[in-house]
């Protein structure tokens, strides 16, 4: 059985979740400007703090082959870390005072949650759901920050909101 949840502001998950959600415009302003000032032709990238990734096209590959890394998933090649587009990408975030935040991990934020776990983490018009569903289901207690709602209500916000923005992490 799965245990959803309403968290709100008094969770730090709260915070952490949407620091991270504003953080997402500001980095891909950042990586279309590298993009653009490189030439790179691509609208698929990925980014950290030490590092600058693209899907590249066929244009891509032929421009910058000598400083992409092997493929690794989907096609996906990082930069070498020496190279002008990965050092120019470090430089932007330092200029800009960004780092690169991630989606926060759930289970950080529960007790005593072990074995095989599913969650889902996801705002709606500035609510922030989450749900867990583990092998110690009935050991979960609610999280201060955290509203416990009924499933059906967690379940009808989900089906209500499919096409929207929802992410799920599992």
């Amino acid at each position: 059985m799965e245990n959803c949840f309403i968290v709100t502001n008094q969770s730090k998950l709260h915070k952490e979740y949407f620091d991270y959600r504003n953080n997402i415009k500001t980095v891909d302003d950042i990586a279309k400007e590298l993009m653009e000032k490189h030439n790179i032709e691509t609208k698929y990238y990925y980014a950290n703090d030490e590092s600058f990734a693209i899907q590249p096209t066929d244009k891509d590959t032929e421009l910058f082959n000598k400083m992409l890394k092997v493929p690794i998933e989907d096609g996906i090649r990082f930069f070498k870390k020496n190279s002008k587009v990965n050092k120019d990408w470090l430089e932007l975030l330092k200029s800009n005072d960004v780092k690169v935040l991630h989606k926060p991990f759930l289970m950080r934020y529960f007790n005593n949650v072990y074995g095989k776990i599913r969650s889902r983490l996801f705002d709606v018009d500035g609510i922030l759901y989450c749900s867990i569903e583990c092998e110690n289901v009935d050991d979960i207690k609610c999280p201060n920050g955290m509203e416990r709602i009924k499933t059906s209500e967690f379940y009808k916000i989900v089906e209500d909101n499919s096409d929207s923005k929802s992410d799920t992490d599992k």
